[in-house]
């Protein structure tokens, strides 16, 4: 399936979030940078690689279980986003 890049405003996204994935779109606060849009399109491969409704069950339980910052799909997006 083709994914959409959408750029929105501030009113659409809060301030601390520059992007969100919400398959098959991707939106961003403001022109993304080279990072962010990696980082986005690995949360692309991990819903490719588990499905959507297994990845957003698992995103929003690791989430509450762990906390963002330890959500292994985030420790993942963070980690590839650098290579």
């Amino acid at each position: 399936m083709r994914v959409y890049e959408v750029i929105c405003d501030r009113w659409f996204l809060r301030k601390w979030v520059k992007g969100i994935t919400l398959y098959p779109f991707i939106f961003f606060q403001g022109k993304p940078t080279r990072t962010l849009r990696k980082h986005e399109y690995v949360h692309i491969e991990q819903i490719h690689r588990h499905g959507i409704l297994k990845f957003y069950l698992l995103y929003i339980y690791y989430s509450i279980r762990f906390g963002y910052e330890k959500n292994p799909f985030e420790i993942e997006a963070y980690t590839k986003e650098k290579e």
